[in-house]
């Protein structure tokens, strides 16, 4: 495996990323433990802030959500089961809902 592999698997929910990041776990290739695999970044903030619907304050969820992407981005090698895509994209929603004022 190369150095500074860094996979980032986006997409809409419930459209197999995480099922796709445990199959590459799997893998002898990709589990030579130089990869570092990881998963469910905004349901880990979600033990400290509310998520999606539940969430009153859209702002500070969004900010911790994207600055664990851009600590992800930090690591030399990794496959992640989403990436900052996906949190522009849905922040981009809020705010265009008028929740969420970045």
């Amino acid at each position: 495996v190369i150095m500074g592999l860094k996979i980032a698997i986006c997409g809409a929910g419930s459209v197999g990323k995480s099922t796709l990041l445990e199959a590459l776990r799997k893998d002898a290739q990709f589990n030579n433990g130089e990869i570092e695999f990881i998963t469910e970044v905004t349901r880990t903030i979600g033990k400290s802030l509310p998520i999606n619907k539940s969430a009153k304050d859209y702002d500070a969820t969004q900010l911790m959500i994207t600055g664990a992407h851009l600590n992800n981005l930090s690591k030399e090698s990794f496959v992640v089961d989403r990436c900052l895509i996906d949190g522009f994209v849905y922040t981009n929603y809020l705010w265009q809902d008028h929740k969420c004022s970045r």
